[in-house]
């Protein structure tokens, strides 16, 4: 109840505003922005250890990478390859 009564003080137009609401109002201010940080700090924590998660598997993955296997000579392509046989015309 007391909250809803600053708040409503606070945003009311008087002529002079106390020094008391207006410590009331640069503290939700600072307290927004403060979570606003914090939050902030926190994603980019997060998208930083994504990131070097994402880095360490491209470098496994360039690491491991196979010589190109020509998949065209295969029974479905009628290819030459050794183990299947051509089909006679």
């Amino acid at each position: 109840m007391l909250f809803t009564n600053v708040i409503f003080k606070v945003f009311s137009i008087s002529p002079l505003i106390s020094t008391f609401y207006f410590t009331v109002l640069i503290i939700f201010v600072l307290g927004f922005f403060l979570i606003l940080l914090i939050s902030g700090v926190i994603k980019s924590y997060k998208l930083k250890k994504e990131n070097e998660k994402l880095e360490s598997m491209s470098e496994k993955f360039d690491e491991s990478e196979d010589t190109y296997q020509d998949f065209t000579e295969g029974h479905l392509y009628g290819g030459t390859s050794k183990d299947t046989k051509t089909p006679e015309q």
